[in-house]
C-alpha cells in the first residue's frame, strides 16, 4: 500500500467513519492532511508495526487452535460457531482483562459467531502475549480449542 493510502485508512478508523457509506469531500481533504502529516511524523513505522503486531496475532491465535478468518488485517475475527459461545466468550476474556466484541447471528450468518480482535501499533508483544493467553484460558473453558 501507498503511504498516502495508509494515512487515509488510519485517519478514517481514528475518526470513526468506517462502515459509512460516504464521507463528506471536504472531510476527506482533511483526512488527507492528517494522514500525510501523520506519515512525515512516523515515517510508516507504526504501520509496520501495525502489520507485524497483527501478523503475530494471527500467527499465535492458529497456533493455539482457533480459526480466524483469513486475511492481514488488524481487524481479526475469530470464528467460534454460535452466538451464545461468542458473547460468553467476550465476557469472559473481558474478565481477563481483553476486550473483544462478540457477534452472531443476525449480523453474520448462523453458525458463523465470531469475536473481532482490533490490533493496534500501540500493543506490546507482552500485550498480545498476555492476550493470546487469555484466548487459550477461556478457549479451554468454553471448550473450544
Amino acid at each position: 500500500m501507498s503511504t498516502l493510502h495508509d494515512a487515509v485508512v488510519r485517519a478514517i478508523y481514528r475518526v470513526g467513519w468506517v462502515g459509512a457509506s460516504r464521507i463528506p469531500p471536504a472531510a476527506v481533504s482533511r483526512i488527507i492532511g492528517w494522514g500525510s502529516a501523520a506519515a512525515a511524523r512516523h515515517n510508516g513505522a507504526h504501520v509496520q508495526t501495525l502489520r507485524d503486531n497483527a501478523r503475530y496475532f494471527r500467527e499465535r491465535i492458529v497456533e493455539a487452535g482457533f480459526s480466524p478468518l483469513p486475511g492481514e488485517t488488524p481487524i481479526i475475527p475469530i470464528i467460534v460457531g454460535e452466538t451464545s459461545a461468542a458473547i460468553q466468550m467476550s465476557e469472559m476474556l473481558l474478565d481477563e482483562g481483553v476486550f473483544v466484541t462478540g457477534f452472531g447471528f443476525p449480523v453474520v450468518p448462523q453458525g458463523e459467531a465470531r469475536v473481532r480482535c482490533q490490533i493496534s501499533a500501540a500493543h506490546t508483544r507482552a500485550d498480545l502475549d498476555e492476550a493470546i493467553a487469555a484466548f487459550n484460558r477461556v478457549g479451554r473453558r468454553l471448550k473450544l480449542i
